[in-house]
């Protein structure tokens, strides 16, 4: 009788292990929590961007070590104020979707602007939170941009020296530079669709150019996969742009499409824009010598490309193949926490 009971313990025992590392292995385990408020939402971004420290408009370094004392490199970027000098000098977080924009139609706002919606309704906090829509940027191109729709400028846009994005106050545009155009249209897709934020055809049709003009780079997948990590979903128009179909023109005034959830996470080619990656790294993921899998040799685990350790394998330990089937070949296992 009490051989029994052990040995239906040991059972017990060994189904609840099981399905504990199952729990722990699982896409939902892997996501920490998205920010409950903007405060907590610019620190976590700070974290992502910790390892890119560029910023968006600009494509100026960022110094994160020296936290509020004029961060901005401004020589490294060839930077010139065009009247805030003082607020050209540090980081803020923009939101590539304003704020005013997904806030104005809601109840909270109308009764009390931004500060009524902050921290006191759940939904605009959870939009103004979103860290697939926030970037660090310039403080004077965030104040001048407002919330501009992004559009082609004008020959009588401002300029900020060498950096190429202009605001145009007389059409009402900003334009950002040509290597984020790309980028900043995937969010604005992402925002409309999640959200239901209505984009005008006039933008849309921009947009939709600059996407297939600015492919997704590698930074802009590695950063998907930050957030992903964070909030526990990633933006369908990066993580799988190889696949899903761009907002279409309505041929209206706005448009609202359906939220559409990511298939299998694939990404697309890359383009020879890699940041944050070693030279021979950079060069192998370039053309036609881009590899989707990574081995570490110290661990015999590979990775794809949307894997959270993908770029995280030191230099000296990475093996690089071109298929699955060949990092299988020579013994390496597909990483536990790559779905």
């Amino acid at each position: 009788m009490g051989l029994r009971f052990r040995s239906h313990s040991r059972f017990r025992f060994l189904v609840g292990l099981w399905f504990g590392v199952l729990a722990v292995f699982s896409p939902a385990h892997w996501a920490e929590a998205a920010p409950k408020d903007f405060v907590e939402a610019k620190q976590i971004a700070e974290r992502i961007y910790s390892t890119h420290p560029e910023d968006f408009y600009c494509g100026c370094r960022i110094d994160w070590k020296k936290g509020g004392r004029d961060p901005i490199d401004a020589a490294s970027c060839g930077y010139r104020p065009r009247k805030s000098p003082v607020r050209a000098r540090f980081v803020e977080w923009e939101h590539v979707v304003p704020a005013s924009w997904f806030g104005q139609p809601m109840a909270c706002w109308k009764k009390g602007g931004r500060s009524n919606c902050s921290g006191h309704d759940a939904k605009f906090s959870a939009m103004e939170a979103d860290l697939h829509n926030l970037t660090p940027v310039v403080g004077e191109v965030n104040g001048d941009r407002g919330n501009l729709p992004y559009g082609v400028a004008g020959p009588n846009a401002v300029q900020y020296g060498r950096c190429s994005s202009r605001v145009d106050f007389e059409t009402q545009r900003f334009e950002p530079r040509d290597v984020v155009k790309g980028d900043a249209a995937r969010i604005v897709f992402y925002m409309m669709s999640r959200y239901s934020i209505p984009i005008d055809d006039e933008q849309l049709g921009v947009l939709r150019e600059w996407a297939v003009k600015d492919p997704v780079d590698r930074w802009e997948l590695d950063r998907d996969r930050r957030i992903r990590q964070q909030m526990g979903w990633p933006n369908p128009y990066v993580a799988n742009a190889g696949t899903i179909a761009l907002p279409e023109l309505k041929g209206g005034a706005s448009q609202r499409p359906a939220y559409q959830q990511p298939a299998a996470l694939t990404p697309p080619p890359a383009r020879s824009k890699v940041l944050g990656a070693d030279s021979a790294l950079a060069t192998f993921l370039s053309g036609n010598q881009r590899s989707e899998v990574l081995g570490n040799k110290n661990s015999k685990l590979y990775h794809l490309t949307h894997c959270p350790g993908y770029s995280l394998i030191k230099p000296s330990n990475r093996v690089l193949f071109h298929s699955i089937a060949e990092a299988e070949k020579q013994g390496f296992r597909r990483a536990g926490n790559c779905p």
